[in-house]
């Protein structure tokens, strides 16, 4: 199987054309300061976007822009 020449942590960002950093699980709730459960809570709440997926189906995390984005609206 023929790897992915992008990195699993980055994303091309279609507005810009750079990269953007992927914010993992693990990150979320860091930044966040909550569990994963409030996580996926709060995705079938919508007061968060879903996560961004691979094709084939596995899902890769946010983008930091995304995450901005939530924090400023709070």
């Amino acid at each position: 199987m023929a790897k992915s020449p992008f990195c699993y942590r980055t994303l091309a960002a279609a507005d810009s054309g750079t990269l953007q950093p992927i914010l993992k699980h693990k990150d979320l709730q860091r930044v966040l300061g909550c569990s994963r459960t409030t996580i996926y809570r709060w995705i079938a709440l919508a007061k968060l976007p879903s996560p961004l997926r691979h094709n084939n189906g596995r899902i890769m995390g946010w983008t930091k822009q995304q995450i901005e984005a939530l924090l400023t609206q709070r």
